[in-house]
């Protein structure tokens, strides 16, 4: 049977970082503020590190599902908001970023995130930033032109410069987040809109059809997308606004302004997808 940690002795264990903590407020990068004993559950694979900080020794990395008990925090590192978590099955313990916690029964403003893989794209091909749900105004539809498989190699590829956030494959559960929410993802020919996005790459072709599991991988994380971060699940006709803050929901790279010449969509190179192979009416009814 896992040993039942207290503060202090949680706090003994990790070092002084651990017992300087204040009583739990949620603080800047935190989707939520938890108390100890409360039982989380990742919302993506999530490393646990022997201290705050993307600097620190990672301890293990524990998959959505695992449960966890809340034994401290929170404090702030690295543009992120850290909890200390004991991780009961694996008897684990250790500091993991709050952002992808939800308590074990849901919790959180788009409550459970579906499963996902975890994959992150290149360093250079994404931009890092500590964006929260008032940064994010809308989830861009995109298609690969290609694979599943394809689209995760070009975001890990250095030599691309692009990224998107989640790549959706069309096998059952088929979903890879490739840069962190809160960073920016390099996808939709306009920095304005990838810094107040959320991109997802869809496999297939802008000119073809895709199977229903692909929209109900697409609708699961969108759907989510949309709850966490307070976008509005209705997609504007034409063009999206110059600026991305006069408006929020869910639009095809097609409808992005391009940035020197808002008129016309497609982001700075004009592109088209999803295209006309992409169903619309049946994707939003399934969000």
């Amino acid at each position: 049977m896992p040993h039942r940690f207290t503060r202090r002795t949680f706090g003994k264990a990790l070092g002084t970082a651990a017992t300087a903590l204040a009583v739990p407020t949620v603080l800047s990068g935190s989707a939520m503020a938890f108390s100890d004993g409360d039982r989380v559950t990742p919302t993506t694979a999530l490393n646990t590190r022997h201290r705050p900080g993307t600097e620190s020794e990672i301890l293990a990395t524990m998959s959505p599902g695992t449960v966890g008990e809340i034994m401290n925090g929170p404090t702030d590192e690295d543009g992120y908001t850290w909890w200390g978590v004991h991780w009961l099955a694996d008897d684990v313990w250790g500091w993991s970023a709050g952002q992808y916690l939800t308590l074990e029964d849901g919790g959180g403003g788009g409550g459970n995130k579906p499963p996902v893989n975890y994959d992150q794209a290149a360093s250079g091909n994404y931009g890092s930033a500590n964006r929260g749900t008032s940064d994010i105004r809308w989830a861009i539809i995109h298609t690969i032109e290609g694979s599943y498989e394809t689209g995760i190699n070009v975001f890990n590829d250095p030599s691309s410069g692009v990224s998107a956030h989640y790549v959706v494959g069309n096998s059952a559960g088929q979903i890879t987040q490739m840069v962190d929410d809160p960073d920016i993802a390099y996808t939709a020919g306009n920095y304005d809109y990838n810094a107040a996005g959320m991109n997802i790459e869809n496999e297939g072709y802008a000119a073809e059809g895709h199977p229903d599991s692909l929209y109900q991988n697409a609708a699961d994380i969108v759907g989510w997308i949309c709850e966490e971060y307070n976008i509005p699940k209705e997609r504007p006709s034409g063009v999206a606004p110059a600026d991305p803050n006069d408006g929020a929901g869910v639009i095809g790279h097609a409808q992005v302004p391009d940035p020197n010449d808002p008129s016309r969509g497609g982001g700075i190179n004009h592109h088209t997808d999803p295209g006309s192979g992409w169903d619309w009416e049946y994707f939003m009814s399934l969000l």
